[in-house]
């Protein structure tokens, strides 16, 4: 084989190599922040998306009525249906986690919100909790908006252009999807 003992670089200097360090198309992933500072987002070279992620939170489901659920899931539905509708998002996901817990959060909440008086259920409840406590797994969920550039282009250059342009697109998408009585 030739060529084997030809240094491109130094080998005593270290090649440094600015964001992800990542294998195959994901190398071209980028960690970009928005030019106020508020947030960030990845920008995907190749696919031409800045995709941003956004925290949401609702009350605990199982625990409602079912009215009350109909109502959160429908809301959920045109949360993430009016962005996707725009043509300017290339993927929405929604992405779900546990945690592990020790019990301490649940404990507070029915201290400040529960009712250990109720005749049966305040018992029941209380004893539930405090055997059931460390076994907690509070969920956080998330969901990642991907704006298409090319889709978004013309409202991307009336934003200013570049990456500051995408950013406020992006930035009103993943802010409808975030706000929007998901609370």
């Amino acid at each position: 084989m030739r060529g084997q003992l030809i240094w491109l670089v130094r080998p005593s200097r270290r090649l440094v190599r600015e964001g992800l360090h990542l294998p195959g198309t994901a190398a071209s992933l980028r960690v970009v922040t928005a030019p106020d500072r508020r947030y960030g987002a990845v920008h995907d070279l190749h696919a031409g998306t800045l995709t941003a992620v956004v925290k949401v939170s609702s009350r605990a489901y199982a625990l409602l009525d079912p009215g009350t659920q109909n109502a959160n899931v429908s809301g959920w539905g045109r949360a993430l249906a009016a962005p996707a509708r725009t043509g300017q998002v290339a993927r929405i996901q929604v992405i779900e986690r546990t945690v592990p817990d020790s019990g301490d959060a649940l404990r507070r909440y029915w201290e400040e919100h529960g009712q250990p008086d109720a005749p049966v259920a305040g018992q029941v409840y209380s004893e539930l909790i405090q055997s059931a406590g460390p076994a907690a797994a509070p969920h956080e969920a998330y969901v990642a908006v991907s704006l298409d550039a090319k889709a978004a282009r013309r409202l991307i250059n009336q934003a200013g252009g570049g990456l500051t342009g995408s950013f406020s697109v992006l930035g009103g998408t993943a802010a409808a999807v975030g706000f929007a009585g998901l609370r």
